[in-house]
């Protein structure tokens, strides 16, 4: 079963004094979290990154616990992912996949209660070459990418004069390019979320 974890332990804590000599240390298995997570379309995330932070543990004699962070990369089977690295207590986890921004929850680990659910919004790309009038590649261009909103997103063209521009939301552009005082002519241009591209990229021309 792809979903199986191996068995972690937490280390109950126990107040201690100076010169206490043959400590005695109760573990219990630390408790399995279990979450579900989609992209926010529908499309089924593969696996995830995921960073916990500590907000409020078992108490110590009256002082809280805190601090510290967690992180790991975990499978997603079925919208489905499970965590045994996580002591009891109130974590703020933060899931995300790789070119997708993050999403977070306030969850209590430990506790009887509805596997939380990650919305992760699905990552969109635009690519392409921006090209001189005779067709020659153009290295260190800026591009800009402008949505209907008028958030901009910008990369730079390699030496093949190609560009990528990973992670932004999905929708509608207007793109150009430029390099010292020339700008190309702007494209119309529509970023799909990643592996629905079409296969033909965007193409930029200094006139």
């Amino acid at each position: 079963d792809s979903r199986a974890t191996a068995t972690a332990f937490e280390v109950a804590p126990i107040r201690v004094e100076a010169g206490d000599l043959g400590l005695e240390l109760p573990v219990r298995p630390a408790p399995i979290f279990e979450g579900r997570t989609v992209f926010d379309d529908g499309a089924p995330v593969r696996s995830i990154r995921i960073a916990a932070q500590a907000q409020d543990l078992p108490d110590l004699d009256g002082v809280p616990g805190g601090g510290g962070q967690i992180e790991a990369t975990l499978p997603v089977v079925d919208g489905r992912f499970v965590w045994d690295r996580l002591p009891r207590g109130r974590w703020k986890l933060f899931v995300w996949t790789d070119f997708a921004k993050q999403t977070w929850q306030t969850v209590e680990v430990g506790a009887s209660s509805e596997p939380p659910r990650f919305l992760i919004p699905r990552p969109a790309s635009l690519a392409g070459k921006v090209l001189m009038a005779d067709g020659e590649p153009v290295a260190g261009a800026r591009v800009v990418a402008k949505d209907v909103k008028g958030e901009s997103y910008s990369t730079g063209t390699n030496d093949s004069g190609e560009f990528a521009l990973e992670g932004i939301p999905p929708g509608e552009y207007t793109v150009s390019s430029w390099i010292k005082s020339a700008r190309t002519t702007v494209v119309d241009a529509v970023a799909h979320p990643r592996g629905l591209q079409t296969p033909d990229g965007i193409e930029l021309r200094f006139p």
